[in-house]
């Protein structure tokens, strides 16, 4: 998460991974998704910065 804050765009630019909840719970596309998101809102620098809030952002599984 902290390193791709560094650049955003660039990793957004990669969007080619799938999350599908059903199937897998911990994956390498559950966290681009999840950075998707909080790059979305804004909200990627202060989550990479202070775990509590982005434990905080994240949905329940």
């Amino acid at each position: 998460m902290r390193s791709v804050a560094l650049d955003p765009e660039d990793a957004a630019e990669q969007d080619v991974h799938e999350f599908n909840p059903e199937k897998q719970v911990n994956c390498p596309a559950r966290a681009f998704a999840e950075f998707k998101s909080l790059n979305a809102r804004s909200e990627l620098e202060k989550a990479a910065a202070d775990f509590d809030y982005f434990a905080s952002r994240l949905p329940p599984i």
